[in-house]
């Protein structure tokens, strides 16, 4: 059964549409396939399904989970989360069938599969978050430029001070730890996986990220969209970046209308990573993670864009 709806998400001068369309698998019921075990027999809307999720990711993700045992009851679903490294470890070591992880393959992941001559895992994009910089309403500054971040942060005779002289002084920077995708995605996408040079503030909650720039006007929290969106008490900065074109972006607001035009430049993708390339229960599963209307709409009203949508700019 096809469905769409055309929903609106504002920004000042701001309107886009995005058409959720919806188109899932009622009809393949009759599928049927033998499991590991002999004795266990999936279809697509039965069965045992075990899965683990990027922490990070949790409150994006966990009501897509819900909405899922609602519409299946037949499928024993099971949910655990964890930082990113365990939950991608999980995949790789084939203990899962199924997980959900806010990143790509860290270079290391990626050199073992080519060493053991293990083919990258066919995966399902969900939805796009976006890594942010999150500081004190009253921090001086409210823009800035994405190269000026990257020398910043992997230049060791380069600070903050040198770029923004404003700043009284160089500000502390709080991110959670190395094995949460939060940090990974900061080191391949501000960074350019380039060697990093400053200190960073381990901080693995995201209320003391938070708290801590509301406390201290000169520090910065490292985030996602998703975590903080519907906050008041802080900003976000904006970024000015040059697009893969050679374009430069003016900053914008960071807000999920401009994401989806890829308007700013720390996009997070979250996939679905499925341990085997065939049509089985967890293939279902990630399709409608991915493209069930339910779902979509509320990735929407999380503040992020889902992946499986057709967008079009509205004037205002």
């Amino acid at each position: 059964m096809n469905r769409s709806r055309k929903i609106f998400i504002t920004h000042r001068s701001l309107i886009v549409a995005i058409f959720v369309c919806g188109s899932f698998i009622s009809a393949c019921g009759d599928n049927k396939w033998k499991a590991k075990s002999p004795d266990d027999v999936e279809t697509m809307n039965s069965g045992k399904l075990s899965v683990v999720c990027d922490e990070s990711v949790k409150n994006v993700l966990n009501g897509g989970f819900e909405l899922y045992k609602n519409d299946y009851p037949k499928v024993e679903l099971s949910v655990k989360y964890d930082n990113s490294r365990k939950t991608m470890a999980e995949l790789l070591g084939g203990r899962e069938r199924v997980v959900v992880s806010a990143r790509d393959y860290l270079p290391d992941e990626d050199s073992l599969m080519r060493e053991f001559g293990v083919e990258k895992h066919e995966r399902l994009k969900v939805a796009i978050d976006a890594l942010v910089f999150v500081v004190n309403k009253n921090f001086p500054i409210d823009t800035m430029n994405a190269n000026d971040l990257r020398e910043i942060f992997t230049d060791k005779n380069k600070n903050f001070k040198n770029y923004y002289p404003i700043l009284k002084s160089n500000p502390k920077i709080y991110i959670k730890g190395q094995n949460n995708s939060e940090n990974n995605n900061f080191i391949s996408l501000v960074c350019k996986n380039q060697k990093l040079t400053k200190k960073l503030n381990i901080i693995n909650q995201n209320d003391s990220l938070i708290n801590l720039v509301k406390n201290n006007p000169e520090s910065i929290s490292i985030m996602y969209l998703s975590s903080v969106v519907r906050r008041n008490d802080v900003k976000m900065l904006m970024i000015g970046f040059e697009n893969d074109e050679g374009k430069y972006i003016n900053p914008k607001p960071v807000h999920q209308g401009y994401i989806v035009q890829e308007l700013y430049p720390y996009r997070v993708n979250i996939w679905v990573y499925l341990l085997e390339n065939r049509r089985n229960l967890p293939y279902w599963f990630a399709s409608y993670l991915g493209k069930e209307t339910k779902v979509q709409e509320n990735f929407i009203k999380l503040g992020i864009v889902p992946a499986f949508a057709k967008v079009k700019l509205v004037p205002q």
